[in-house]
Parts: C-alpha cells; structure tokens; sequence
C-alpha cells in the first residue's frame, strides 16, 4: 500500500500517517519513533524469561548418554528432571513463554537459549515457588485463564483449539501448561508483595530525572504544507506530467492561489481542502522532499518534486521549532520509568538473597 512505503509517523495535530488516502502520501519516510512501554504488571516475571546477572553459575557438563528421564538438579529437596528442561525448551520454541515486559517479545531469528540458560530459569523458578508456597499464596483456576488469554494474544494462537495443536506437536498438554502458569502467577504476586511495597518516587527525583534527560522530551521541528499532488501512470508519462508541474508553479509565482490550484489539478486526497497536508516532522520527510523545502521560509513555494507517488508541490505555511514538553506533562511518564528501574533493582536483589539461601544441587 502506498503510504506503508512513504509514511510512519505523525503529530497528533496534523492529518499525517494514514492508508493510502491520507494526505501525507509521498512525504514521509517508514521511519517509526515508537518507544517500547513495558507493562508494569509482567515486570516481576522476568524470573522464568531471563536469567538474572549474577545469579548462581552453574556449571554444566556435556551428556552423551541416551536416557528417557532422570534428575538435572535437586533445589531444596525438590527435584528437577531433564523431561522438564525439554518441555521448556519446546515452549520456547512455541514463543510460550511468558512476555518478557523489557525486552521486545522473541522472534523465530533469535537464538535459542542454552541448556545452561533454560537449568538456572528453572532453578530460579523454582525457588520463588517454593517461597510463593511457603507464604501461603494461591491461585484462582480463573487468575490462570486470564494470563493464558494474554499469551494467546501476544504471540499466535488465536483459540485454546490452537494452542492445543501447538504444544500436542512438541508432546506438551495444556493441564501441563496451565500449572506452570499457575507457578508464574504466584511468582508475581509474591514479588509484588516483598518488592511494590518498598518503592518510593519523589519529586526531586521525577525533576532530576526530566533536567537530565531533556533530549528524550524534545518535541521535533515540524513544518506545515500544502501540497498538489500529479500522477505518473508510467514512465512515458513523467515529461509530460512533470511540465504540466512546472506551468502550476510558474502560475502560483505569478500570482495565482495555491490552495484554489490545488483543488482543481492536485490528485491526492487532500485537494477538497486546498493540498493541506497539517504539520509534518522535518526529520521524518523524504530526502527528495527535504531537500526541496532546506531553505525555504512561511510561504515558500518548491519546484516539481519527482516522488514515489508522482510529482508533488509543496507550499509552506508555518515552520514550527522544536520545544521541551513541559514537566507537568510527563511527570506521569517519568515516575512509571523511575518506578520500573528501582522495581528490577529490588526483585534482583530479593531473588539473589533466596539464592544465596538456597541449598542447590547440579546432577547435569
């Protein structure tokens, strides 16, 4: 579709960024500017998806025997099987693993984690469960339903049908799968319960972080256009078009109204309103277009400018600096930010010391 081709991003305040019919066509480039918010209520699962710095190396030796099942680690008292290593190394395979709420979720081309990798995931797991039951915390057959739902949604299985027929192809079963969410929820609430509590964000804080990351909070320079927009059906048809482009420009210099040429000859879906194609960020226009427009001020008229979609003209109306938001405005953002980096710090630290208490023996 022709604007997946010239266009990503826009300001709320213009009319920029939509299918084919939007006036942005053959202005913008596909650069997105998206910045990825983690979910605060996953944050205290990164226990099962990532193995925390620090943590207690394992050492592991390579098997050649070929054995059905047999113990890879004893935590507590309580076993882990080498069965249980596969099916977690098939869920991974599955993109089932619980979202990752920092890093984007995994994708086919990522590596598949190591032996060592999936053995301390389980291991850690394993001892937050244990905590989890020691104190008593349980989980509603419902609380489970709602975090399958969310799995389904963030990865690709649609219907409990689907997810089903994917883990019955890796010799998984789906009551299997439910309790190891099930152990996932308890985690959660258990470092919810020992990590929430203590956090604390104050003012000073929110205005330190805002005057030192002040880039972050810079809104771009952005331009307002109008543009009139001539088809090219193919490439014997550029002369002709491109000369018709420059007989518009040399009438618009000559005195003629821009936004009444625009709707008798532009072709874009912005002609009924004069080629007003709103305000556009500077940095994410073509370099076709950019070019055209360096230099010129409010008013400013460019010669016919070849694009993907044909030959444009553009008009400036209004060239607008960048300016700061204002800390009222992201004061909110801020403290989410704040909260999540001293939230990681506390649950690595409480998940070191339930380590560090453990009584952990390797058999792999």
């Amino acid at each position: 579709m022709e604007a997946d081709r010239i266009m990503s991003h826009k300001r709320k305040s213009g009319p920029v960024g939509r299918p084919e019919s939007s006036p942005g066509a053959g202005v913008l480039t596909g650069r997105g500017t998206g910045r990825f918010r983690p979910n605060l209520y996953w944050i205290f699962l990164l226990s099962f998806l990532a193995v925390a710095p620090g943590g207690t190396a394992f050492a592991l030796a390579e098997s050649t025997s070929r054995v059905i099942d047999r113990i890879v680690a004893v935590v507590n008292g309580e076993v882990i099987t080498l069965s249980e290593m596969d099916e977690a190394k098939a869920r991974n395979r599955l993109h089932l693993d619980i979202p990752d709420p920092v890093r984007v979720s995994s994708t086919d081309s990522d590596p598949a984690p190591t032996d060592r990798e999936i053995l301390n995931r389980l291991i850690d797991q394993k001892l937050q469960v244990q905590m989890a039951r020691k104190n008593g915390i349980e989980v509603e057959p419902s609380e489970v339903d709602k975090l399958l739902a969310e799995i389904r949604n963030n990865g690709r299985y649609y219907t409990e049908t689907d997810l089903q027929e994917a883990l019955g192809r890796e010799q998984l079963s789906l009551d299997r799968y439910r309790k190891d969410v099930e152990n996932e929820i308890m985690i959660l609430k258990l470092a919810n319960r020992e990590i929430k509590s203590g956090i604390f964000i104050d003012q000073k804080e929110l205005r330190v972080y805002y005057d030192d990351h002040q880039d972050r909070f810079r809104m771009p320079d952005s331009v307002h256009l109008r543009q009139i927009l001539l088809r090219v059906q193919n490439e014997e048809q550029e002369p002709e078009v491109m000369e018709k482009a420059r007989q518009l420009v040399a009438r618009i210099r000559a005195g003629e109204d821009f936004q009444m040429l625009a709707k008798g000859f532009s072709e874009g879906p912005d002609a009924k309103d004069g080629g007003d194609l709103g305000f556009l960020e500077k940095d994410h226009l073509l370099p076709a277009v950019s070019q055209a427009l360096n230099g010129l001020e409010a008013g400013g008229l460019t010669d016919p400018v070849r694009t993907a979609v044909g030959v444009q003209i553009f008009r400036v109306e209004e060239l607008t600096e960048g300016k700061f938001k204002p800390f009222e405005s992201v004061e909110d953002e801020i403290r989410d930010t704040l909260y999540q980096e001293q939230a990681l710090r506390r649950y690595e630290a409480w998940l070191q010391t339930i380590r560090n208490s453990a009584q952990v023996e390797i058999k792999f």
